[in-house]
């Protein structure tokens, strides 16, 4: 079950087909820590009657938690295959700049 690999996590990392984020965020809403930030490696929007939204924007909303975002034309597989260095974004807070900082990574604000 999700839960029980979230539900003491102080970050969470969403990386999966954009139509399964919605289903996830509610069986995860009201289970996990309140503190917990999210970052978002999802490319593409929800589309919806009352026009697009943003994956993040998705996922603050049902879940409640800061989501800031990493994305390029292929950034999920860039990172998983280290070819990124540097990648600059103002919405990642600490926990993030400390846990994304790595020999070939790192996020600067």
């Amino acid at each position: 079950m999700v839960y029980y690999a979230v539900k003491d996590a102080n970050m969470l990392v969403f990386v999966t087909p954009h139509q399964f984020v919605e289903g996830i965020c509610k069986r995860l809403a009201g289970k996990i820590r309140s503190d917990a930030e999210g970052i978002s490696l999802i490319k593409g929007m929800e589309v919806k009657k009352e026009g697009p939204s943003m994956i993040s924007s998705l996922i603050t909303k049902q879940l409640g938690i800061n989501c800031s975002v990493l994305m390029g034309a292929n950034i999920a597989n860039e990172v998983a295959k280290r070819y990124y260095k540097t990648v600059y974004s103002p919405c990642l807070g600490q926990l993030m700049n400390t846990n994304f900082c790595c020999d070939v990574y790192c996020s600067n604000r």
